[in-house]
């Protein structure tokens, strides 16, 4: 999220660790390093402080043996609780996000790419974890990802992106000359304050907005009155509404093409759009290209050989299957494409016009 999209300073500091009894999340891992490049899964022990509301014992361990422990967890939808101890404990280092949220990817590649361990506590927005008063005091904007180091908060994801390239060993993420760290720090200025809102109005106005109105059809002021943020509440509205035809939808359409259009222009002499080696403006452009790719609207680079070569180096490194196929939806998926396809027309019609 764009700094300064809340009332609250990006990195918040206690002189005591904070408690977070009772914050339920979705399910709670410990992401680690096994060697080289690839990365394990597994959930925390319960005894470290992870409790079930119900007894577990449908869900871990697996029932089949050919289905991992983290497919196990995310089938059962269980609801578990964080009730004993305090973050920042001991060093620990943990990122709050939700499985699909688009700078939650951010932030997790960064911590693949630099190839840390952290525990990852899983909320679930679509039960509201984010607007519990316990998430709510870690951030105030009800948004992910949150980052938490040490007893220190640390939100907005460009933000967390360069804390974690700072603070730990592992390959650098930022150049080391300054005018391609202008040019890095750029890439992550347009993806915080262009390409965020322009991705999310187009996911809602395409995909998200068929499980609102499914969801909450008949509550949908409820809805969007949950919406701390009247800019972000007002856009919502416009795009559930109006769906792909919305202004917000339209003018992130043509943000989106026009970011194409400039990463093609960046990789005209180079691997990557920052130099020779990938870098925090990689990381932070990709989860908009992923998203639409999710969407079927790929045709959109189909003429941008450059954009092209670039993506396919970017889901050959380890960190894009580990982050992206880390909560395997194959419906979720089928859904975005089929929404995706629909609107072609439209955002055909849409790019026609703005050319």
């Amino acid at each position: 999220m764009p700094p300064g999209a809340g009332g609250r300073s990006a990195i918040a500091s206690r002189n005591e660790p904070i408690s977070v009894t009772c914050l339920p999340v979705l399910c709670c891992l410990r992401v680690t390093r096994a060697s080289g490049c690839a990365k394990e899964v597994a959930p925390a022990r319960l005894s470290a402080g992870l409790k079930a509301h119900s007894d577990l014992t449908d869900v871990w361990p697996p029932q089949r043996s050919s289905q991992s422990a983290l497919e196990a967890i995310c089938c059962a939808r269980r609801r578990w609780v964080i009730s004993a101890g305090h973050m920042g404990e001991c060093g620990v280092l943990e990122l709050y996000y939700f499985p699909t949220a688009t700078c939650g990817y951010k932030a997790r590649l960064t911590l693949d790419e630099k190839r840390v361990d952290f525990t990852a506590r899983v909320l679930d927005r679509d039960a509201g974890d984010l607007l519990t008063p316990e998430y709510l005091r870690l951030n105030p904007n009800a948004v992910v990802p949150t980052l938490v180091h040490d007893g220190h908060v640390i939100i907005e994801s460009s933000i967390i992106m360069a804390y974690i390239d700072h603070a730990f060993a592992g390959p650098a993420l930022s150049p080391v000359d300054p005018l391609s760290r202008a040019r890095m720090q750029m890439w992550m200025k347009q993806a915080d304050e262009k390409y965020l809102p322009s991705i999310g109005a187009v996911t809602y106005g395409t995909f998200r907005r068929l499980e609102i109105l499914e969801q909450h059809g008949d509550h949908l002021e409820a809805y969007y009155s949950d919406i701390p943020d009247p800019d972000r509440r007002a856009q919502r509205r416009s795009v559930v509404e109006q769906g792909i035809r919305s202004p917000h939808a339209r003018q992130g359409i043509v943000i989106l093409q026009k970011m194409l259009f400039e990463i093609e222009a960046a990789l005209r002499d180079r691997p990557f759009l920052c130099g020779v080696a990938y870098s925090l403006a990689d990381a932070s452009v990709t989860p908009f290209v992923s998203r639409l790719n999710e969407l079927s609207l790929d045709w959109m680079w189909a003429d941008l050989p450059g954009v092209r070569g670039w993506w396919d180096r970017i889901r050959a490194r380890a960190s894009f299957d580990a982050v992206f196929g880390a909560f395997p939806n194959p419906d979720r998926i089928r859904r975005l494409r089929e929404a995706g396809l629909e609107a072609r027309p439209a955002v055909e019609e849409i790019l026609l016009g703005a050319a």
